[in-house]
């Protein structure tokens, strides 16, 4: 984190938790982003965050059945 941020020990000691955690997030997001393995990590992190379906990708994926309703 210290590569990452500028910041001496002292300094990232002194920081507040919340601002320590986004540090620490944003530099690990970053080094994983520099090799094709680490890249393809935070893909299928990004993946398994999602809640809602992707419906387009659904569809391109298995396509519209027919007579299916949309559920309302």
């Amino acid at each position: 984190m210290i590569r990452y941020t500028g910041l001496n020990l002292i300094q990232i000691n002194d920081l507040d938790m919340d601002i320590y955690l986004f540090y620490l997030r944003e530099a690990y997001i970053h080094y994983m982003s520099l090799t094709k393995e680490g890249r393809e990590y935070l893909e299928k992190c990004y993946i398994f965050e999602q809640t809602k379906p992707d419906r387009g990708a659904l569809r391109e994926r298995f396509g519209k059945k027919e007579g299916a309703s949309n559920g309302k």
